[in-house]
């Protein structure tokens, strides 16, 4: 590693981190004070301001990180070379006939390593703050619970709906069932106060055990439904190991699933994404399978926009700082609408397969940044 190698990397990562921590300033400041009261409130109860402010917004760090460190990476390295084009500094070593393909190489290999470490951050650290990441100041005072919508536990076609979710207890509040007609003409849910999931035993598969039962009303009454070998929900008329109040609920839905709902694959990692596509209980539809192979090549992409936005971008505006940004705002713009467009074909069935509707990307953007490093050093 050369003088100059060295010196263009600290030039990098310090435009990088001023860029970051200014985008991470913004952020909270903005979010802080349209959430005022909240976390005026959350403050006192968490032992001081800035004690609530560490655990609220230490983890979205990683998740900013996430979202915005290639644009930020291919920002930094557009704003160094041309910052020392503009200063004149790459003319001796113009002149000394090394090409600019050569000079940039430190900037590439800053920015994979950006590009590596994001994957680190997706794969390893983001998926332990996943609770503090689902949580707003408003449910923040619920002790871990948060709002979900119905989920549908395709076994059995219940729809479930749980209000207020402890992942680590697992303990729930306020549950709706939605019963599919098949299983009962008569009863179309079961809406209850609280509720624990319970693994199996020798009286009962895995499933939700319900209590404060305000719908159906006297559910001791009531036959329990589906087979007689396997019922899915469970009476206390057929089994007296349940109380008159209580109703059991077989599902094969996850603690995860019911906690974290459609959130739990944005905060996931890879393995616990293909994990959960190979379990029977969820139907994933095109737009998550298209998610699962988007997360694979997620890295690949990352490098694709820098490759492919960096050397058009230098090569077209030489020193001009103000026209570099506007190239490099609208470079950006169309690699993601690109992208973004291959996913919604396939996710409207307009590109058959999924998995094609994801590579895609791929197999347009990589040789491109192949033919548009040449730029570099006409």
């Amino acid at each position: 590693m050369t003088i100059f190698d060295r010196y263009l990397i600290r030039f990098f990562f310090k435009i990088f981190l001023i860029c970051f921590f200014s985008f991470v300033g913004l952020y909270i400041v903005i979010h802080l004070f349209s959430n005022f009261d909240e976390i005026l409130a959350l403050g006192k109860r968490e032992g001081g301001q800035l004690r609530f402010m560490q655990k609220f917004y230490g983890p979205r760090l990683l998740d900013l990180f996430d979202r915005m460190g290639p644009i930020l990476a291919l920002v930094a390295a557009i704003s160094s070379f041309s910052m020392m084009q503009r200063r004149r500094e790459l003319s001796a070593i113009e002149a000394a006939g090394i090409p600019k393909s050569r000079m940039v190489k430190p900037l590439v290999a800053c920015c994979l390593g950006l590009v590596i470490l994001g994957a680190v951050n997706r794969e390893l650290w983001m998926p332990k703050y996943r609770k503090e990441l689902s949580l707003t100041p408003q449910n923040w005072l619920d002790d871990g619970a948060r709002h979900t919508v119905f989920l549908k536990d395709h076994l059995n076609g219940l729809l479930i709906k749980i209000r207020k979710a402890d992942n680590e207890e697992h303990q729930y509040k306020n549950i709706i069932v939605q019963i599919p007609i098949y299983l009962s003409d008569r009863i179309s849910r079961i809406v209850a106060a609280r509720g624990n999931y319970v693994p199996a035993n020798d009286q009962h598969p895995t499933g939700l055990l319900l209590e404060g039962i305000s719908e159906p009303q006297q559910p001791w009454k009531l036959d329990s439904l589906g087979a007689a070998e396997q019922p899915v929900i469970f009476f206390s008329k057929d089994h007296p190991w349940l109380n008159g109040n209580q109703i059991f609920v077989r599902t094969h839905l996850t603690p995860e699933e019911l906690t974290y709902g459609v959130q739990l694959t944005e905060y996931s990692s890879l393995s616990e994404m293909i994990e959960s596509l190979q379990r029977p209980t969820q139907w994933f539809s095109r737009g998550n399978r298209i998610a699962v192979h988007s997360r694979i090549l997620r890295p690949l992409l990352d490098l694709a926009l820098i490759l492919v936005t960096f050397p058009i971008v230098v090569r077209f505006t030489e020193s001009n700082l103000l026209l570099a940004a506007i190239n490099c705002v609208g470079a950006i713009c169309a690699f993601q609408i690109g992208v973004m467009l291959f996913q919604t074909l396939g996710s409207l069935s307009l590109i058959r397969s999924a998995s094609l509707a994801a590579w895609l990307p791929v197999f347009l953007f990589v040789p491109l940044s192949v033919l548009t490093w040449k730029l570099l050093d006409r």
